[in-house]
């Protein structure tokens, strides 16, 4: 509040527009328990719980802090669009970055440890009345956290800040 009762004042003062902030968009994941080489944990999106998220125990990727890349390709199907729909294209698929040489860590959907070789998976598809793939429940409320609405007409300027943590 303080910050940007400031920025408002310089903004008076000088004349000049106040210079953007970039917001930064959290996402944690927090394990909790591994069963059968499944590990299960809860998904946070900025302070908010949106659903339960899985891995693989055998491939995860090590906790720490990453930073996350927005996509919006994909060869699997794993991008989402307005309503939750899936597809090879939309504006929303987070990757997560400087994984030990990794790449294509996503976020994605799935609930099987062999749907996942280091990703992060969010639960199953569903499909709607046109059988259209639909994102899990925890990927359609990340999308739209992301965003501020189903139906965006651009794409915020926002930091993607992963964090990875162990079980208690």
């Amino acid at each position: 509040m303080l910050q940007s009762l400031l920025l408002t004042l310089t903004s008076l003062l000088t004349g000049l527009p106040p210079e953007p902030r970039e917001e930064t968009f959290t996402i944690i994941v927090q394990r909790e328990k591994t069963n059968d080489g499944l590990v299960t944990g809860q998904l946070t999106v900025n302070g908010t719980k949106v659903g339960t998220c899985y891995e693989n125990d055998t491939k995860k990727i090590p906790a720490g802090t990453y930073n996350g890349v927005l996509r919006t390709k994909s060869g699997k199907n794993f991008v989402q669009g307005p309503g939750g729909k899936m597809g090879n294209s939309g504006d929303f698929l987070v990757e997560v970055g400087g994984v030990d040489k990794r790449t294509d860590i996503l976020f994605h959907p799935g609930n099987k440890k062999e749907h996942s070789a280091g990703c992060i998976l969010c639960g199953p598809v569903t499909k709607d009345d046109k059988d259209n793939s639909i994102a899990p429940e925890a990927l359609k409320k990340m999308r739209i956290a992301f965003y501020g609405t189903d139906t965006p007409n651009a794409t915020p300027d926002k930091k993607i800040v992963i964090i990875v943590r162990d079980a208690k």
